[in-house]
């Protein structure tokens, strides 16, 4: 629910982004498939894409129903600093578009990190959401 509290924050003043709560009501465990399957019956008229990292994109092919996401869905890989192979065959479907950008080294992960240590730029989340997670005391670590 938090991370849907965050979306909300940080959408509030952008008129071209919506934050859903779809997923939220959607049964466990829920798999990105029925994600699209929903929304996709939900709006018919409309089309939906799927972005994500390269460093999800690598485990691709264990994801459930993949090829019908693949089938139906345009998926935009956003490049990653990663160790592990991208599957070269896979991004050769018609389907899949490596998104042409600069390889940012930043992760959830580091965002996280860079909170609990109260080293936040601020450069990638709001003030309004940094607020929220000290607020709420989320992301704290053991350190003492």
């Amino acid at each position: 629910m938090h991370r849907y509290e965050m979306v909300k924050i940080q959408v509030k003043d952008n008129n071209n982004l919506l934050a859903s709560d779809i997923e939220l009501n959607l049964k466990r465990p829920n798999y990105t498939i029925n994600s699209l399957r929903y929304i996709s019956k939900t709006y018919p008229n409309n089309s939906f894409s799927l972005i994500i990292g390269e460093d999800n994109f690598v485990n691709f092919k264990k994801w459930r129903e993949y090829k019908e996401i693949m089938s139906y869905y345009k998926i935009y890989v956003y490049p990653r600093k990663t160790r592990l192979k991208t599957d070269m065959k896979l991004i050769m479907s018609n389907n899949i578009e490596m998104i042409k950008a600069p390889l940012i080294d930043l992760t959830s992960t580091n965002i996280r990190n860079s909170i609990n240590d109260k080293d936040c730029t601020n450069q990638f989340i709001s003030d309004s959401v940094y607020k929220y997670i000290t607020t709420n005391n989320l992301y704290k670590s053991n350190k003492l």
